[in-house]
């Protein structure tokens, strides 16, 4: 999946990008880390893959931590079938 930031602030910032998912669902983003100018759009992608089948969601969250303090969540819901 892609996902769209776009920046608010007054000055650049570059973010370290990090994941945190449920063991059933490896999540995967590039770029690890990326500098979104004032005013400016980036776009990330993140990929999902099943590694076990439970029927059931798991969840997790894509986290981007600003140099300037920033913290941007993006929460993540997936269910892994067949």
């Amino acid at each position: 999946m892609k996902r769209t930031v776009t920046s608010v602030a007054a000055e650049a910032e570059t973010y370290t990008i990090m994941t945190r998912m449920s063991p059933e669902i490896a999540l995967e983003v590039s770029p690890p880390a990326l500098t979104v100018l004032p005013g400016a759009s980036r776009e990330i992608t993140a990929t999902l893959t099943a590694r076990s089948v439970t029927g059931t969601y798991s969840f997790g969250e894509i986290t981007m931590k600003g140099d300037r303090g920033h913290l941007v969540r993006i929460p993540v819901v997936a269910m892994g079938f067949k």
